[in-house]
């Protein structure tokens, strides 16, 4: 993914892009027509359901996330509305070098039903590199929302044991 394909960008380094600061307010705000986010070495922020304003980005298409050490997971499902993203028009994603990743999406284990209608829905292309610690990249439940999937990049990533977790793990 070349950030010169997309006429909207936001290129993001070593920034603090943290929701949970003293005012309530958001320290970050992006465009709500932003095309391509690149992310590196932001390390205050453990998903990207902490960037309270993409959940406006309606038009984002590709999202590369690289070396920010306290990335957990990708997206948050929580009984909370407020803290659901859906990333609707996403095509690309790429995850690099993420040391504490652990899921790609981490659900409210209270919550039987699937993800959002949408979530991810546009998503065409997946990579991800040098993610040490996560095991499982998808839950059964999210296959559903990946019917445009086409292509799967996993490389170094140590303790990888399933692309798709089986059902009994969820």
């Amino acid at each position: 993914i070349e950030s010169d394909t997309f006429d909207k960008c936001v290129i993001l380094k070593r920034c603090s892009l943290s929701t949970s600061r003293g005012g309530g307010e958001d320290p970050l705000l992006l465009p709500e027509d932003i095309e391509f986010l690149y992310i590196q070495e932001c390390n205050d922020v453990r998903s990207l359901c902490g960037i309270s304003s993409l959940k406006n980005a309606n038009n984002l298409k590709a999202c590369v996330i690289r070396k920010c050490n306290r990335v957990e997971h990708v997206l948050s499902h929580y009984s909370s509305p407020s803290s659901i993203l859906t990333l609707q028009s996403l095509e690309s994603l790429r995850l690099a070098f993420l040391q504490n990743l652990s899921d790609f999406i981490r659900c409210d284990t209270a919550l039987s039903q699937s993800p959002p209608s949408g979530t991810l829905a546009c998503l065409k292309e997946f990579r991800i590199y040098n993610c040490p610690n996560i095991k499982k990249l998808f839950m059964p439940r999210l296959l559903m929302c990946l019917q445009n999937l086409e292509e799967i990049h996993v490389e170094d990533c140590r303790q990888i044991e399933e692309i798709v977790a089986a059902a009994s793990d969820e």
